[in-house]
């Protein structure tokens, strides 16, 4: 069985694939849509917990700067969610959202994707 299309993935709505089967998903995150995964268990999608809208500059100063936040890499405090992965779209940066996993890594929890909304770069934190 193959993943459904991204926007058939939601939290909470009822999934046929084996347990723990990782399918992209769009989210609607402060007004911009992201690419992102969820699991699929126990016949129900399991997304990830995004970070409050609105993190920017004003982070916890526990935040390492978000250049050098990047997927995969160590990271500081398991849970710690922050502003990373820098991606330029149309000329301007813009961060995704990762949390600090108990391996001690960055992990993406919604991705920048840009020109989704008609040519319009959507991203969830502009810097």
């Amino acid at each position: 069985m193959s993943c459904p299309t991204t926007d058939s993935v939601k939290a909470g709505s009822p999934c046929n694939l084996p347990i723990g089967t990782q399918c992209k998903a769009t989210f609607l995150y402060c007004g911009a849509m992201m690419l992102g995964s969820c699991a699929c268990e126990k016949s129900v999608w399991v997304c990830p917990q995004l970070p409050a809208c609105g993190m920017d500059a004003s982070a916890p100063p526990t935040c390492p700067d978000p250049t050098i936040v990047i997927d995969g890499t160590k990271c500081p405090s398991p849970g710690l969610q922050c502003k990373g992965n820098p991606t330029s779209c149309a000329g301007d940066m813009y961060y995704d959202a990762l949390e600090c996993g108990a391996s001690g890594l960055w992990t993406t929890l919604a991705a920048t994707q840009c020109g989704i909304d008609s040519g319009v770069s959507d991203a969830i934190f502009d810097g």
